[in-house]
């Protein structure tokens, strides 16, 4: 009940209007200032960004969480109506999800489904494994590691890629018939994973009527419209697989690998510094070592300079 009531407090003050509010009650205590407005925490990942690309400095950024890309857009309608000071600005940032929906051009969209894809990417993956669990590159222990997490994403997927195609077909669904959009943060790593076991890690056979169940989707898809969705996941869709199953899949192997890096499993020898704890908010400490698509460099040098206001610098950045 406490948890409850806690959500419901964070659903309130991150609903659009209370997030206008807070942009009202503090603008007119900078004179330089960027506003931005993040899904959820998000942040983690965008403020490192924006203080590296933008005009300015840490101290002048500031922050918004939104719940959820529909409380943004409405919030961004509302803020539209502020008459901002010269050298303030403001951005926003929203994931792509499965790009049923279009968002207004001064709005930032990741290019693949969401930040937590540019977490879960090889580059990010070789980048923790050099900096957090200290393997070289190009030693066996790295190339060892690397096989590792090839053999156990290409069997997660075998569950995660028709996952999708579902979720994108009940999304779909939803936007045709104008329905409430079911929770897909339901579906739990567990519900994925038959054996968790490391060397033996397997998933579960996909059954579309058990993964419906759990989201409480009562409506029926249609068959030839699934198989049509499939043609969206073929080849190598990873940045279209929603973000957070994929940051299952991080979370669990990591903790896994790093109890193996630091013990040593005969194929991998023991390294004795390798002691940093995975069962953390990843957004936040992988932050450093995530992708940054050059699509974002851009937007932030767009809508974070000073002395020029948002529509006019968009107007220069274009020719």
């Amino acid at each position: 009940m406490i948890n409850d009531l806690k959500e419901l407090m964070l659903k309130k003050a991150s609903s659009a209007v209370a997030v206008y509010h807070k942009i009202v009650n503090s603008y007119n205590n900078y004179d330089n200032a960027l506003f931005y407005l993040v899904e959820g925490e998000d942040f983690y990942y965008y403020q490192s960004r924006i203080v590296t690309y933008s005009d300015y400095s840490d101290t002048e950024i500031f922050y918004f969480p939104c719940d959820g890309k529909e409380n943004l857009i409405e919030a961004r309608k509302l803020i539209k109506n502020i008459q901002f000071k010269e050298n303030q600005r403001m951005c926003y940032f929203v994931d792509r999800d499965y790009g049923l929906h279009k968002t207004p051009p001064d709005v930032y969209v990741t290019p693949n489904y969401s930040i937590e894809n540019f977490y879960c990417c090889k580059e990010c993956f070789q980048k923790v494994l050099i900096n957090l669990l200290t393997i070289h590159y190009n030693s066996n222990d790295y190339i060892e590691c690397i096989k590792l997490y090839d053999k156990n994403l290409n069997e997660y997927h075998k569950i995660t890629v028709p996952l999708n195609i579902l979720a994108y077909s009940i999304r779909e669904y939803e936007k045709i018939h104008s329905l409430c959009r079911v929770d897909l943060s339901k579906i739990k790593f567990h519900h994925l994973i038959e054996d968790d076991n490391f060397e033996t890690f397997k998933i579960k056979a996909f059954q579309q009527e058990f993964f419906i169940g759990i989201l409480n989707f009562n409506n029926v898809i249609d068959e030839i419209q699934f198989r049509k969705n499939s043609l969206l996941f073929s080849g190598d869709s990873q940045d279209k697989l929603r973000g957070k199953y994929e940051m299952y899949f991080l979370k669990w192997f990591l903790s896994k690998l790093k109890t193996i890096v630091t013990d040593g499993n005969g194929k991998i020898s023991p390294h004795r510094y390798a002691n940093f704890n995975f069962e953390v908010n990843l957004l936040q400490v992988l932050s450093p070592y995530a992708n940054t698509p050059n699509s974002l460099i851009e937007y932030i040098q767009k809508y974070g300079k000073k002395g020029v206001k948002n529509e006019e610098k968009f107007a220069i950045a274009q020719q």
